[in-house]
């Protein structure tokens, strides 16, 4: 082996091991990340891939549930390098087939040059030339079979090979963030939960407080209504304040059909927990 084809495994296999590291470094990065810094380490991530990989832009996009639109979320440039962020948000999907079809199966988008593209991806040539784009690489962020974004490269300034390296890469540091992406939904839903049970409890504590009111304010007017001394003039007042307080009651057994939640035990750590879609008792 030549002196030069000895260097060139030699660099290889050192920018192999940098790579190697930065995964490492990335992953721990995101194992120790607390949510409200989330977005924080990814933009941190993305510079670093950048930087690592010499691309001109990276980014991340987050799609809708109904993989109607795309956002971009989180984006490093180069220096002097134009942000996109701004003009890339809730981008509408239904023209993008190519490029879609190439994530929803789960394959990476990789053209060091634009005529690379499909005769069909029109859409795709028209929006990576408005961005000066001349060479891309998309991999698919992907948590337990479903497609929640992609992690991109874009070279703008000149075209660029994509090594291998690069997309795998991508397409580990992809899974750390889909992964932590995911974590973070499941933590805020479970916030919106506890506060909704919170607000759940509270109505159902001022319902029964009201049903009780409501019972002594009945209990009076019967009792005034039975007494033959009552003037005359009167009852017909009685008479209302008597069907008020029926329909107020009515109105509490409605909401309180609405609210219904019970304490049941799961097993769950941290004790019982509130079962939000049990049917509510007849009564109560």
């Amino acid at each position: 082996m030549s002196d030069e084809a000895q260097r060139l495994v030699i660099a290889q296999l050192e920018r192999r091991l940098e790579a190697e590291r930065l995964i490492a470094s990335i992953a721990a990065q995101f194992v120790s990340a607390p949510g409200d810094s989330l977005d924080e380490a990814i933009d941190l991530t993305l510079q670093r891939l950048g930087e690592f990989s010499q691309a001109d832009r990276t980014y991340v996009f987050q799609l809708t549930s109904d993989y109607s639109q795309a956002t971009n979320t989180h984006e490093w440039c180069a220096a002097g390098v134009e942000p996109q962020i701004h003009n890339l948000q809730s981008v509408p999907l239904e023209e993008f087939r190519w490029f879609m079809g190439r994530l929803h199966a789960f394959q990476p988008v990789s053209l060091t040059s634009m005529s690379e593209l499909s005769d069909d991806a029109v859409a795709e040539r028209l929006m990576f030339e408005a961005q000066s784009i001349q060479s891309i690489v998309c991999v698919p962020m992907v948590v337990r079979g479903m497609l929640l974004g992609f992690l991109g490269f874009d070279a703008v300034r000149q075209p660029k090979a994509w090594q291998s390296e690069d997309i795998g890469l991508l397409q580990m540091v992809a899974q750390l963030i889909a992964a932590s992406l995911e974590r973070e939904r499941i933590v805020a839903s479970e916030r919106s939960l506890a506060r909704l049970e919170g607000v759940l409890l509270a109505a159902r504590t001022a319902q029964h407080e009201l049903n009780n009111q409501l019972a002594i304010v009945i209990g009076y007017a019967e009792a005034v209504a039975d007494d033959p001394r009552l003037p005359a003039w009167f009852r017909p007042a009685l008479a209302d304040i008597l069907s008020g307080a029926e329909a107020a009651v009515g109105i509490v057994g409605r909401l309180r059909r609405i609210t219904h939640v019970v304490e049941v035990d799961r097993g769950a750590p941290d004790g019982p927990v509130l079962d939000l879609d049990a049917p509510p008792h007849a009564s109560s």
